[in-house]
């Protein structure tokens, strides 16, 4: 596939153009978003970790969509993060 021409789906239906060299992420929300909307399973499940450790206010409609996810491995970390966002409150 030509990389120029590439987009990857995210679960909200927008897409997420792909150049070259990948995208240009000018913020750490942005870049957290655009991982947890990627397809390679284990970066979404790393990133899941990181929002867990570092906080999840920001992402709890992404942490709820994941929490639905096909891949156990997905889901069990969203929960992960969902419950450690509710004892920090």
């Amino acid at each position: 596939m030509d990389q120029r021409n590439a987009y990857l789906q995210n679960k909200g239906g927008g897409r997420i153009p792909v150049g070259e060299e990948g995208p240009r992420l000018t913020d750490r929300q942005e870049c957290i978003r655009y991982l947890l909307a990627f397809p390679d399973n284990w970066l979404k499940t790393c990133t899941l970790f990181v929002v867990a450790n570092h906080g999840t206010s920001s992402y709890k409609k992404e942490i709820n969509e994941l929490k639905d996810h096909p891949e156990k491995m997905v889901r069990e970390t969203a929960a992960l993060a969902e419950k450690t966002s509710a004892n920090s409150v």
